[in-house]
């Protein structure tokens, strides 16, 4: 999967969120693009009636209120179930008591407690072979190398 920003002051933000599909109902790859800069009405209309995360339950884990906010909107409105997570440390245990439940562990790399990779790895170890996507606003090629190895 891929997650790209495009943005320019004073007109708006585009995000594009890539999900290899895990649904039985969609093969192949989920993509959409929401463009902050048009109104509701100029979205694409596949962007509005698409509900390709239908059954879809994703483990989020993000410090950030205003990030979780969005990216818990974005999926929700594709269909998708998502479990907020404040931190790492939140999140695998949410993970376990759920019996890893999960269809897609999405987390920020950099947060407070346990970060991203501390996530992953967590995951990792416990046998968890399902996809763990980082998300981070600050990432570095060493960031990339880090997630790998950590298990993303």
């Amino acid at each position: 999967g891929a997650i790209s920003m495009d943005s320019e002051l004073g007109k708006g933000t585009s995000i594009t969120v890539v999900i290899p599909s895990i649904s039985e109902q969609s093969k192949g790859y989920f993509s959409t693009t929401w463009d902050s800069s048009a109104e509701v009405g100029e979205q694409p209309r596949e962007a509005l009636k698409s509900r390709a995360l239908e059954g879809v339950n994703i483990l989020f884990c993000e410090d950030s209120d205003s990030v979780a906010t969005l990216v818990t909107l974005i999926l929700e409105r594709e269909g998708a179930t998502v479990t907020h997570a404040e931190n790492g440390e939140v999140g695998i245990a949410t993970f376990s008591k759920s019996g890893g439940d999960f269809d897609i562990v999405l987390t920020d790399v950099q947060m407070p407690v346990v970060d991203g990779f501390g996530v992953a790895r967590a995951l990792r170890a416990a046998g968890w072979l399902k996809p763990v996507i980082a998300l981070t606003a600050f990432a570095t090629e060493h960031d990339a190398d880090k997630c790998f190895a950590a298990g993303c």
